[in-house]
């Protein structure tokens, strides 16, 4: 069962809201932290300051499936990858690459072995990995 509460502290002349989200053994927390004036009337919120901060809550680590060069399981293992890492905007070029390579094993580590940890290698390992390992047969859709 799902249950949402929202609270809200002022303190400082800085505001924070924030909405707790629980469902089953997992909580969220949505944090805003705003300067100046918040006011919640009539379900509307306004402020009135233009600077906020959103705090990020430290979700339970995901462990990332690893790719042998199975040619069957690439597109799963992709699939994967572009959900927990390649589609998220808040890692960067550099730390998709590591974490890529570290997923890796047998002749997919292999294909890839060569190139060295440089941000313009990621775009390049994919295209490795998706060239060699991918069924042309079957089109690969994000999950997420």
């Amino acid at each position: 069962m799902e249950q949402q509460t929202a609270v809200q502290a002022t303190a400082g002349g800085l505001v924070a809201s924030a909405v707790l989200l629980r469902a089953g053994d997992g909580v969220l927390i949505s944090v805003k932290i705003f300067e100046g004036n918040l006011s919640l009337g009539g379900g509307n919120s306004t402020r009135s300051s233009t600077n906020s901060a959103n705090i990020g809550v430290q979700l339970p680590k995901i462990n990332l499936p690893t790719f042998n060069g199975e040619q069957t399981q690439f597109q799963t293992f992709w699939q994967s990858l572009d959900c927990a890492v390649h589609s998220n905007e808040d890692i960067s070029k550099l730390h998709k690459l590591n974490y890529l390579l570290n997923a890796l094993e047998g002749k997919a580590h292999r294909a890839v072995a060569g190139l060295q940890l440089k941000v313009e290698n990621y775009d390049n390992a994919i295209k490795i990995l998706k060239g060699r390992f991918s069924n042309k047969q079957q089109s690969i859709r994000p999950l997420c």
